[in-house]
């Protein structure tokens, strides 16, 4: 072989190499996110035997900091019968006493939210689409998941669901939530209990809040449903209005100024099934959060915010 095609020849397979070695692994994603657990494989691809299968939650440990291959997990999308996929690399790690290989888009952090001590541990409030933040990650086997969806402008209907998580290292959105239908569905509850209402007759929709963009907020509609808010400051980020629930005299601050000012009412609607509505309320501009009140009987705190979206820019 000539000496100027020994030469080419080097030079490409040094800026291959280089090239597969450039892929640097997040070695922070370290917990498993995949529903029903993650299968660890003898070597960096879907055709090779399954070693073992580490359970959503675990915790496992990275023998390189480099990639072995790129791959693709199809899923459904909010389009009938339409795929999209969702691409990752496989990493060496280890669990237990095994090694092998993963897909990374079934490894990813768990973060603590914010208002994670405000909640409680029964409902889980999450939207299909891109989750930003890692506090939208639950066990989906431990939880009875309820996709609402829409059949009109003034009914959801809810039916049981699976749902799943990826990380997909996207710019815009680090955590892709997937159920297993997604037509029209406008969002999931994972409740602990089975007492939720498959049928909401959707009271009102999409109430505006965000009274700084120069619209009014209509007050009379918020007085229907036992809404009042605060009027808005010039400097509301810094002190933002607080919403409140006034109902049988008795008057419940909805938000606290960490939360940020309340943008819209998602939705009311009787969501539990116990004749009260209730409410999904979005409060922050660009660093928003979705907020899932439920009304409650018989108690002195007559509404509480059970479950948190992180809905912000992913960015």
């Amino acid at each position: 072989m000539k000496p100027f095609f020994v030469l080419l020849l080097l030079a490409l397979f040094i800026l291959d190499t280089s090239f597969a070695q450039s892929i640097v692994a997040d070695t922070d994603a370290t917990m498993v996110i995949a529903n029903g657990g993650l299968r660890m494989r003898n070597g960096p691809g879907k055709d090779y035997s399954t070693l073992t299968v580490i359970p959503f939650g675990a915790r496992i440990k990275y023998m390189d900091e480099y990639t072995h291959g790129r791959d693709s997990i199809r899923i459904q999308t909010e389009l009938e019968g339409v795929n999209e996929y969702i691409y990752g690399y496989w990493v060496k790690v280890a669990y237990q006493n095994k090694s092998g290989y993963v897909l990374d888009v079934f490894l990813d952090k768990k973060i603590k939210g914010r208002f994670d001590d405000l909640l409680s541990d029964e409902f889980v409030l999450i939207y299909p689409g891109c989750g930003c933040n890692q506090s939208n990650i639950h066990n989906p086997q431990k939880w009875n998941w309820y996709g609402y969806f829409k059949t009109s402008d003034s009914t959801l209907l809810a039916r049981r669901i699976d749902i799943s998580y990826y990380k997909t290292r996207e710019y815009t959105c680090d955590l892709f939530i997937n159920a297993t239908e997604t037509k029209d569905l406008q969002f999931i509850v994972g409740s602990k209990s089975e007492k939720l209402n498959t049928e909401i007759d959707v009271q009102y929709a999409n109430l505006n809040l965000a009274a700084w963009y120069g619209s009014s907020v209509d007050r009379k509609v918020l007085e229907k449903f036992n809404l009042e808010l605060e009027e808005y400051k010039a400097e509301y980020e810094e002190d933002p209005p607080l919403l409140y629930l006034n109902r049988g005299g008795t008057r419940t601050a909805l938000n606290t100024k960490k939360y940020g000012a309340p943008i819209l009412v998602e939705l009311i609607g009787d969501i539990d099934g116990d004749g009260l509505n209730d409410y999904i309320i979005r409060y922050g501009e660009k660093g928003s959060i979705l907020v899932l009140y439920l009304t409650k009987t018989g108690n002195t705190n007559l509404i509480k915010a059970e479950a948190i979206f992180y809905a912000g820019y992913c960015c």
